[in-house]
């Protein structure tokens, strides 16, 4: 039997002007991953245990996948789609991210 990793992914899009309705954001996996390496993908990854630990206001069932979503897309494009972050600057941002890669166990904390 196959036995499958719980994971997420972020969609992000918006309306632009021209001949395309939206516009997508995706990143660009590094080539030396053995897992699609070079390819491009909507920023994701495997649902940690540190995201189960997170309370989302006006979520009642699968609060790790959408915490999972939310911690991939920060990690891996700096993107943190909270509530507030948008009252962040960069530099402060920046520090965030290094902190948060190196280790997730302080996600529902950092939050």
């Amino acid at each position: 039997m196959t036995t499958y990793k719980r994971s997420a992914c972020a969609v992000l899009m918006r309306p632009i002007d021209g001949p395309e309705p939206y516009e997508l954001y995706i990143v660009r996996r590094s080539a030396s991953l053995a897992f699609l390496g070079g390819y491009q993908v909507f920023p994701g990854g495997t649902v940690d245990p540190v995201d189960s630990s997170v309370t989302i206001e006006g979520m009642d069932t699968d609060l790790d996948m959408a915490s999972a979503a939310v911690r991939e897309l920060f990690e891996e494009a700096g993107v943190l789609c909270v509530r507030g972050a948008e009252h962040l600057g960069q530099e402060k941002l920046d520090a965030m991210r290094a902190e948060l890669l190196e280790t997730s166990e302080g996600w529902a904390a950092f939050l």
